[in-house]
């Protein structure tokens, strides 16, 4: 049995930023790479068919405001990249080369961060797929979701505070993160979540930015991919809801659906 994954991204601006400060990783390309992506709408998604192999994607999420938040994801991506382009080629995948890369992303980040003297940093999920394997990593509160038997479940780990009891359903409450890519190692320990699974056929994998899962439910995520067999279609309704409900955020997704060819 073979395997063909069709995938779609989007990333868009919103209504109350005036820079994008996500980044993505779709199979071989970046944020960079489509310079139309600076507009404030970008339609269609970006759409891409392919075959059994390795296929990579990863969302990113800046944070510095501005150009710091900017550089570090856009930084974090290119390093991404270039792992992503070698362990392509040797058609294997392991957790080792989810913590390397993280290894890589982060020295990259903080070097520019010490030359600048600012602070910055960025949040990543990524998933890899390999013969039916699934790889699970995420650094930050950038999510992957599955839809699987129309039950969506979140499959990477948030790395946030605690909120304190009596600030609980706060509107100004949102936890900071416990682990980003930016973390100086001479402080606290990089800990990437990273986690092995199998595929099914019909698998819809979601990786996204806060921008969206700040502005829209899991239920109405769930509701959305579920209305249309078409990822870019649901990349677009997807976005179309955060903008709805205010754009407060940069909104960064891709969507992946595992289907079998015999």
């Amino acid at each position: 049995m073979s395997l063909k994954y069709e995938a779609a991204c989007g990333s868009v601006i919103g209504k109350i930023r005036s820079r994008n400060e996500d980044n993505f990783y779709f199979d071989g390309h970046v944020l960079d790479d489509y310079p139309e992506q600076e507009a404030r709408e970008v339609l269609p998604p970006l759409f891409q068919t392919a075959m059994d192999g390795v296929h990579l994607y990863a969302v990113f999420d800046g944070m510095g405001g501005l150009d710091n938040g900017q550089a570090a994801s856009a930084t974090a991506a290119a390093s991404f990249k270039e792992d992503a382009e070698r362990i392509k080629e040797t058609l294997m995948l392991s957790e080792t080369f989810f913590t390397h890369s993280v290894s890589h992303m982060n020295a990259r980040v903080n070097s520019i961060a010490r030359s600048l003297k600012q602070n910055m940093g960025t949040t990543i999920a990524a998933v890899g797929f390999l013969e039916g394997s699934i790889y699970v990593c995420n650094v930050g509160d950038t999510r992957v979701y599955r839809l699987r038997d129309r039950k969506l479940t979140q499959i990477s780990m948030d790395h946030i505070a605690k909120v304190p009891p009596f600030l609980e359903g706060k509107r100004h409450s949102k936890p900071g993160l416990t682990q980003c890519i930016g973390i100086s190692q001479d402080e606290l320990l990089l800990e990437p979540y990273i986690v092995e699974g199998e595929t099914h056929p019909d698998d819809v994998y979601l990786l996204c930015s806060d921008g969206l899962t700040d502005m829209v439910s899991d239920e109405e995520i769930l509701k959305l991919i579920h209305e249309d067999e078409q990822v870019d279609n649901s990349v677009q309704s997807l976005i179309d809801r955060a903008m709805e409900r205010g754009g407060r955020d940069n909104t960064t997704l891709i969507l992946v659906k595992i289907q079998k060819v015999f």
